[in-house]
């Protein structure tokens, strides 16, 4: 009987860790989705705002007149 709940045991544990390590894959793949993402995001905003500054700097420039710049 002994013999046979340790079986028992031993096939109840493999299944169970089992869900642990997908829900770990999963969640360390959609980190790294979602750490790509805030990369991307990132750079677009810098990119985003070194290109408005340029062209507030050349709209300034253009008009000599600060208060028309639209770029916001």
């Amino acid at each position: 009987m002994q013999v046979q709940s340790r079986k028992i045991c031993g096939q109840r544990r493999k299944p169970s860790s089992y869900p642990y390590i997908l829900i770990f894959a999963t969640g360390s793949y959609a980190r790294y989705i979602l750490h790509r993402i805030y990369i991307e995001i990132g750079l677009m905003m810098v990119l985003r705002n070194m290109i408005m500054y340029r062209i507030r700097q050349l709209h300034a420039i253009n008009c000599h007149d600060y208060h028309l710049v639209i770029f916001c």
